[in-house]
């Protein structure tokens, strides 16, 4: 078991039934045309999923039978590789992460739609975290309305205290 699978195994010790944890890796911010900055991942993303590559999704819902664990990425980029990289295999995400249930960006909402019915999911945890009010909102923000909208009789509950008690004490790895 690598670290980000006690990280993982934290999470799933706190996270309630009926409920389901999603995080956002991000995304570089344009510099200007199609010139972007370089990537660094949300700290949290990364310290749930050891993955340092943009636009994934981690996604965790827990209910009384069972815990998923889905991470989704980026379908391979093709001819666009030769220009910005080739996007992550699913093989290369599951040797970096340990999660081994792997899908695609594009299955993301259908997925969660699917699974908030099908489970009676009541509540949804969101890195929430806004420490400016001048600042663009974060995905997780942006996020948790749009599934408010969808959504209004689910929880939204703000994921970044938990995640940020649990960094609090570093791991020898960490330092």
């Amino acid at each position: 078991m690598n670290q980000f699978e006690k990280n993982r195994q934290k999470l799933r010790t706190v996270l309630p039934e009926n409920s389901v944890a999603i995080l956002f890796a991000g995304e570089a911010p344009y510099k200007r045309g199609d010139e972007q900055y370089p990537f660094a991942p949300d700290r949290n993303f990364y310290y749930i999923t050891g993955i340092e590559r943009e636009s994934c999704i981690f996604f965790m819902a827990k209910t009384k039978t069972e815990t998923t664990t889905r991470l989704y990425i980026p379908r391979s980029n093709g001819e666009l590789a030769k220009w910005v990289g080739a996007t992550m295999t699913a093989e290369e995400v599951i040797e970096s992460s340990g999660i081994n249930n792997i899908g695609y960006l594009d299955e993301f909402t259908q997925d969660l739609g699917g699974h908030i019915f099908k489970n009676q999911i009541d509540t949804i945890y969101l890195d929430l975290e806004n420490r400016d009010w001048d600042a663009l909102p974060s995905k997780g923000l942006t996020f948790a309305k749009e599934v408010g909208n969808k959504y209004p009789s689910l929880k939204i509950q703000d994921l970044y205290p938990i995640l940020g008690g649990f960094r609090l004490i570093k791991e020898d790895w960490e330092i």
